[in-house]
């Protein structure tokens, strides 16, 4: 059964799993928005945890027909997809002299569950974005499930570094407007980082489109045109702290699959956030100028120059986007220290199972390569 964070805390007898789902929501507010499809069970001898669906690429045509004349056959193509729940969060130790009377004992459970959770947050957050299954224990983010679709829209000609003018506004609406409209319905959030989220509530109120609301728990939620913009923080990787939507500090580049069918041979292609493909070489990338197509050439695209973020659009649901857990429940799970038993330290855990679906291909959009610095 589907479920939200709200809903599935609604039900919880134990206080120290409602209390986690509670941060969980104030820390995310894509996790709280989230459905939950709590479908996946363990596979043969519990070695896989993998969700299959179909989605939608190419919707269903409608026609005109002429007096007996038939309708040419068009259907709606689904495609099937699968993906493998990962299992994220950490372990922390106490040891039994800090757990010595029952103040000290709380008041450092409790800190390391919350650590434990604000850290499990942040990388299920970033996996969401960036998550890519071919990479161990992650799995497929907007960024890859959006990569080379029609909803990956290039915006490079966008620039909002320095301060906001009237044409910079005109030109980020303008843009982010056009993801909204690709879009199989009403989005449900703008996704982006800290620095993007500024600029995007300077054009918003240049423009008259930015409303204040509050959320559940009292916090002021900035909107654009009625649609939350969420900063997705930061996520700290285990040596860095990184942005979950990234600012490049270099150009970012993506191998372009090319046929002779659609290589121009002024080496333009629309696809790239400059219009050009390029081939590469000891880490060093080559605009194609000119030239006939190389059937053993590897192409690449330029996803963004430096000084460059995105912007992620979504509209979450069961047949859009959304978060998919073992059965029972949203994934989320802790163990805390049993200091009865015997040993100086005893360790305690918060964890999550889980991954991210994308139902259809249009319930989703990005707008690459905005200059913002």
């Amino acid at each position: 059964m589907a479920i939200t964070l709200a809903q599935f805390k609604v039900g919880m007898a134990d206080k120290v799993d409602q209390n986690v789902i509670d941060l969980v929501q104030r820390e995310s507010a894509l996790m709280n928005g989230l459905t939950y499809d709590d479908a996946v069970s363990p596979g043969t001898g519990g070695s896989t945890l993998t969700y299959g669906y179909l989605q939608t690429t190419t919707p269903a045509s409608a026609a005109g027909r002429a007096i007996n004349s038939e309708y040419t056959a068009q259907a709606a193509v689904k495609t099937k997809k699968t993906v493998d729940l990962q299992i994220m969060g950490g372990s922390f130790e106490i040891d039994r002299v800090l757990a010595q009377n029952e103040t000290s004992r709380n008041s450092e459970v409790a800190y390391q569950i919350s650590e434990k959770t604000k850290a499990t947050v942040g990388r299920f957050q970033y996996l969401a974005i960036n998550g890519n299954s071919a990479t161990t224990n992650e799995f497929d983010g907007l960024n890859a499930l959006l990569a080379g679709t029609e909803n990956e829209i290039m915006a490079s000609s966008v620039a909002v570094n320095g301060a906001m003018t009237a044409a910079h506004a005109e030109d980020l609406c303008e843009a982010l407007d056009l993801a909204l409209a690709s879009l199989d319905g009403t989005a449900s959030m703008i996704l982006c980082n800290d620095k993007m989220k500024v600029k995007l509530n300077a054009a918003a109120r240049m423009l008259n489109y930015k409303e204040n609301k509050v959320d559940a728990f009292g916090n002021g939620i900035d909107n654009y045109n009625g649609i939350p913009i969420v900063d997705m923080k930061d996520y700290y990787n285990g040596s860095a702290t990184v942005k979950v939507v990234p600012a490049r500090t270099a150009a970012e580049y993506r191998v372009q699959v090319v046929t002779s069918s659609t290589f121009k041979t002024d080496g333009s292609f629309a696809a790239s956030a400059d219009g050009y493909l390029y081939t590469e070489s000891s880490g060093t990338y080559t605009k194609v100028s000119s030239g006939s197509f190389n059937s053993s050439a590897t192409y690449y695209i330029l996803l963004g120059a430096a000084n460059t973020t995105d912007i992620y659009v979504v509209r979450l649901g069961l047949d859009g986007f959304h978060a998919v857990t073992p059965k029972g429940g949203v994934g989320i799970n802790t163990i805390l220290p049993d200091f009865s038993q015997a040993g100086a330290v005893h360790k305690g855990e918060v964890e999550m199972v889980g991954c991210v679906a994308l139902k259809s291909t249009k319930a989703a959009a990005v707008l690459r390569a905005i200059k913002i610095a």
